[in-house]
């Protein structure tokens, strides 16, 4: 299996990885990759870029997301896709964590973008909102 997983430091940073990992690997469409998994997206720049990036070279894409983007307070202890996001978010970390998932989505539905969401698997993917 061939994975990428794009995660480090805050320190780092989405952009100085991103040119890391190209600088790294022959990324063309011949070296397709099984799983990359995305720890760094934070912003819409970042979603938009990944789907240039990655759009042709890999089978599954997974964003990591947070727990952050739920309405709170949580009226359950576990969230999943059905779970309502707080669109009117001030916390400007949770907004920008949902418009990267309707970003995905939205690529997902136009152009078959192979984002990995829980709402789209057959098995009911749990989130641990409150330890209890």
């Amino acid at each position: 299996m061939k994975l990428i997983l794009i995660a480090g430091p805050p320190s780092v940073g989405k952009t100085s990885l991103t040119k890391q990992i190209l600088n790294s690997v022959e990324f063309n469409e011949y070296n397709k990759f099984d799983v990359i998994v995305d720890f760094l997206c934070y912003k819409p720049e970042h979603a938009h870029a990944d789907i240039e990036l990655f759009n042709k070279m890999t089978n599954h894409f997974i964003f990591i997301s947070s727990t952050a983007v739920y309405k709170r307070p949580y009226k359950e202890i576990f969230a999943n896709e059905t779970s309502q996001l707080d669109r009117n978010t001030t916390w400007g970390y949770a907004y920008n964590k949902i418009q990267c998932e309707e970003i995905f989505k939205d690529a997902y539905k136009n152009i078959g973008f192979p984002m990995v969401d829980g709402g789209l698997c057959k098995k009911e993917i749990k989130i641990l909102l409150n330890r209890p």
